[in-house]
């Protein structure tokens, strides 16, 4: 599996289009931009144990073609 590198952004919904439209972005695009809908479910024991170590188990799932 390859690894992946997480970039988080906040962003206001109505300014999104000023990110997708930025040269440092549009400079690098191959492909136009796709959308799909990214599902991630965070587990931890009922005391909080990974939690309190730092730590975190999620599960994610990724549709192709939408649920």
């Amino acid at each position: 599996m390859a690894n992946e590198i997480e970039l988080k952004l906040r962003i206001a919904e109505s300014s999104a289009h000023l990110l997708n439209d930025h040269p440092a972005i549009t400079a690098r695009l191959i492909e136009a931009p796709w959308t799909r809908k990214l599902v991630s479910i965070y587990y931890d024991t009922p005391d909080f144990s990974l939690l309190d170590a730092g730590l975190n188990l999620r599960v994610r799932s990724m549709a192709r073609g939408g649920f």
